[in-house]
């Protein structure tokens, strides 16, 4: 994203290969027209919302990583005890060296 500051004021442009590398990644192919014409309308769409956000006084608010103010939501990993080979292998329909037999997915070897 190209910055240009001007006036105290921070205009972002995306470019035609970030809207490019969007479309790759939504699997949609889109002209070079429309390449541009996005380009246009997603930075004007960025610097509105910027400016906006940018008008909001946070001088007397607190920096935080989380809105609820919660440390950790996550237990520690802890290892338990697994399924012996045989045991898991019990019920399998096909199994070759304590492991299980399935058919191919990928190619015929």
């Amino acid at each position: 994203m190209d910055v240009d500051v001007k006036d105290k004021q921070i205009k972002k442009l995306i470019s035609k290969d970030e809207i490019r590398s969007v479309a790759k990644l939504a699997n949609i192919n889109i002209t070079q027209n429309e390449q541009l014409k996005y380009s246009k309308e997603l930075s004007t769409i960025v610097n509105y919302n910027m400016k906006h956000l940018n008008s909001i006084n946070t001088d007397e608010i607190e920096a935080t990583g989380h809105a609820t103010g919660e440390k950790s939501v996550t237990r520690n990993d802890e290892t338990e005890p697994g399924l012996s080979a045989d045991a898991a292998l019990k019920n399998a329909p096909k199994n070759h060296n304590n492991l299980f037999k399935v058919k191919h997915v990928f190619g015929d070897d």
